[in-house]
């Protein structure tokens, strides 16, 4: 018997010291990272198995069924906000919706317009300090405008008026810096229903609307705009330039960033590529990290702007769709589509010693290439919207 437990104790030794001497290999597809500490062993050993359906918002409520722009946005104090457009309303109208999740997975359906815009096309949501905001293109008696508002008690309330001054193109995106300073980033046209504009970037400070720099200070017209704001309230604008507006034939995809007085590029061109897609930019610590997508060569990147540079992330990445990066506590995670299997939805954090890989497992979704998804982290954990199911998922912390 003695004889057994010390030949058994022998194989236990083995075991735990290949497992301390698991690295990241960078080469290898599928990542996995491994920590020396036991307690994260055992913890990463069943982080794919922790996501827990957290709501799914029903087709008796408001619209819900097939739905336009839908966004996520969670807060500290236990409340997750699901903002969309439904294609057909129970009340008529392109109203846009928010189902307001609480700990309990029971939700609320609040309306932050009503239909009196006419069809609005994209909704873009923040979170500032456990305040929920959105803002969202719509058409004025014809006219484009984009509206931001803020949830103040009870109710959305329109924060600063009208954005755009005269005429905008149908894309935009909007960011939060750290003084609750607000920026919106549009094409601007030069006449009513222009397909593509030029980049202006507005900001919103001491309750007013501000252009930064010049109006349509882009090379060119821009399209796919992607904007992100640093701690010290620089704004970055990560864009496709577009060559011929008839045809819309893309080239350089730029990152931009505004010094003050003036717009600078990041360095050359990003990429030259037509077909670039699934673009998304971040700051972490003042430095701008993007993820994109190349048809053409068939791969995925990740680069952050250091030294005058743009440096890759010295990792193997699969091919990804429907790409979006977060920061929470100086920390990066990419949510994404394998590019392979849309339907297989991965959030991975990366650390100084490799890759935490939350994969999505145990609950089925339905998500579509157009679809895809969105996701948002929180101290309590990831919550993850699938745009095609309804289905809010939750892997805790």
């Amino acid at each position: 018997m003695k004889k057994i437990l010390f030949f058994l104790s022998l194989l236990f030794i083995a075991f735990t010291s290949c497992v301390d001497e698991v690295t990241v290999d960078p080469e290898d597809d599928e990542e996995e990272y491994i920590d020396e500490n036991e307690e994260e062993n055992e913890e990463e050993e069943n982080i794919t198995n922790n996501w827990q359906l957290y709501a799914t918002i029903t087709g008796d409520e408001e619209g819900w069924g097939y739905y336009y722009d839908q966004n996520i946005v969670s807060n500290e104090e236990g409340k997750t906000y699901v903002l969309y457009r439904p294609q057909y309303s129970n009340t008529g109208g392109d109203n846009g919706y928010v189902a307001v999740i609480t700990d309990s997975a029971e939700y609320t359906i609040e309306e932050f317009t009503p239909a009196v815009y006419g069809t609005f096309n994209m909704i873009e949501t923040e979170m500032y300090q456990n305040t929920p905001y959105v803002a969202y293109f719509a058409y004025d008696n014809g006219y484009p405008e984009i509206i931001v508002k803020e949830k103040q008690g009870n109710s959305w309330t329109a924060v600063g008026g009208e954005v755009v001054g005269d005429y905008c193109d149908d894309e935009f995106d909007f960011a939060i810096g750290p003084n609750k300073d607000l920026f919106v980033a549009f094409g601007e046209t030069n006449q009513q229903f222009d397909a593509v504009g030029k980049l202006t970037v507005r900001k919103y400070s001491n309750d007013t609307w501000t252009t930064l720099g010049q109006n349509q200070f882009s090379d060119s017209l821009a399209s796919y705009l992607q904007l992100a704001v640093g701690s010290n309230n620089i704004p970055y604008v990560f864009y496709r330039e577009v060559e011929n507006t008839a045809e819309k034939d893309i080239r350089n995809t730029v990152v931009e960033y505004f010094d003050g007085s003036q717009w600078e590029k990041c360095g050359d061109y990003i990429s030259t590529s037509e077909n670039i897609v699934s673009m998304s930019i971040v700051v972490m610590n003042n430095v701008p990290y993007i993820a994109y997508s190349d048809l053409d060569a068939g791969k995925s990147y990740i680069k952050y702007w250091e030294g005058d540079a743009w440096n890759d992330l010295s990792l193997s990445l699969p091919y990804m769709i429907n790409t979006k990066l977060q920061v929470f506590n100086n920390e990066l995670y990419v949510g994404f589509n394998n590019g392979d299997d849309s339907n297989n939805i991965a959030i991975q954090k990366f650390t100084d010693s490799g890759i935490r890989v939350f994969d999505k497992d145990g609950i089925q979704l339905l998500v579509h290439g157009v679809e895809g998804f969105d996701f948002t982290v929180t101290s309590k954990g990831i919550f993850l919207l699938d745009r095609s199911s309804s289905k809010v998922i939750y892997h805790p912390f």
